[in-house]
């Protein structure tokens, strides 16, 4: 049941075309997602996050099934944007992985592990995931690709 709800919720749909040609539209191919196995039902990406200082951020990289079954095989990359955060990757805060590749349809979801330094009260750190130009999923039109976590 969770499968199908997490399908239906990143299902855009489809624009019917000329002689049954199907376009596919994705808001976000990939997005950020809590790695919390006790989540039931709804899931959706998560763009915010507050956490405290030492804290271990743990997510995963997601993506679109539809989209995994139009493209099997893809990469993305988490991208600091440094001009938007105010903690310094390395110093204030370790990525666990910053290249993650999808080898196959099937594959939907990848961890990644935020270590967030104990001396980064008040500072912010801005993510976002990195995975170039598709037709069917314009830069312009993607709402979860970015994730901010505030430090408190």
């Amino acid at each position: 049941m969770k499968k199908i709800l997490f399908l239906l919720a990143f299902a855009i749909g489809f624009i019917s075309c000329n002689d049954e040609k199907h376009v596919w539209s994705f808001e976000d191919m990939f997005y950020f997602l809590h790695n919390d196995p006790s989540q039931e039902g709804w899931v959706e990406p998560v763009t915010k996050i507050t956490v405290g200082p030492g804290a271990q951020v743990d997510l995963l990289v997601s993506r679109n099934a539809f989209a995994a079954k139009a493209h099997p095989k893809q990469t993305v990359k988490v991208v600091v944007e440094e001009n938007l955060s105010t903690a310094n990757p390395g110093g204030d805060f370790i990525l666990s992985e910053q290249a993650f590749n999808f080898k196959n349809k099937d594959a939907l979801q990848l961890p990644l592990r935020v270590n967030i330094s104990g001396g980064t009260s008040g500072k912010k750190i801005v993510l976002r995931l990195d995975y170039g130009y598709y037709d069917e999923c314009s830069p312009e039109s993607r709402k979860g690709d970015k994730l901010i976590i505030k430090i408190k």
